[in-house]
This record gives C-alpha cells, structure tokens and sequence, in this order.
C-alpha cells in the first residue's frame, strides 16, 4: 500500500466513525460488549440459583425426613404448655413435645392435646 491508499483508508474510517446517519462501528461495539456482560451476569445468576436450590432442597430432604420419624418413632420427651402469640392475641394450649435431630439440628414437634400432658416425673408424697 502506498501513502495515498493509507491517508484514504484513514478518512474513511473517520468519517465512518462520525457519520450520523446511521449505527456507527463505535455503536455497535458497545452494543455487543453490553449483551456480552448482560450474559455473563445472567449465566451467574442462574448459577447461583441452581446451588441455592439444591442446598435448600437437600436441607427440606432432611427436615421432613426427621419429622416423619418424630411422628412415627420418637417417644414424647415432655409435656406441658406452648404459648402462641400473634399480634395481639395469645393462646396458651397443653402439648406433647417431640424432638429428633438431624444434620446437628434439634428439630422439635408440639402436637396440642385435650387434657393436660401428665408429668413424666415422679409424683412426692
């Protein structure tokens, strides 16, 4: 290539790059670098979304696995009161507690019941 061939490839890519009557080269490259970080950010996200759901859905797993064999197996440990509170209202009710542990967490059941719980302990007289 010559000078003259040089000089008017580099005029015509400046008026490329100041042209206004279309989507400049400049224009474009931006374009496409958003959509390129706009994918990356999503590709993450999904990512993160996947393990966050695979971590809650193996802790579920085990939650309702420990509490199916409260119910089934696990002898009360006590009886007594609960108190449940919302807002303003109150209620105390008699229980029957159980409790199991799973994954190095105590999870613990009251099941309500009609009459007051008998105490497990014994009675001095």
């Amino acid at each position: 290539m010559n000078l003259w061939e040089n000089v008017k490839m580099h005029i015509m890519l400046k008026t490329k790059l100041i042209d206004r009557t279309g989507e400049s080269i400049a224009e474009s490259l931006v374009s496409i670098l958003i959509v390129a970080v706009a994918a990356i950010m999503f590709a993450g996200m999904v990512t993160a979304s996947s393990r966050i759901i695979d971590t809650s859905s193996k802790w579920m797993q085990e939650y309702y696995k420990a509490v199916s064999e409260i119910n089934e197996k696990a002898p009360a440990r006590e009886g007594g009161f609960a108190t449940v509170q919302v807002g303003s209202l109150s209620k105390t009710e008699h229980v029957q507690i159980y409790s199991y542990e799973a994954a190095g967490v105590e999870i613990i059941s009251y099941i309500p019941t009609e009459t007051p719980v008998p105490s497990t302990e014994p009675s001095g007289g």
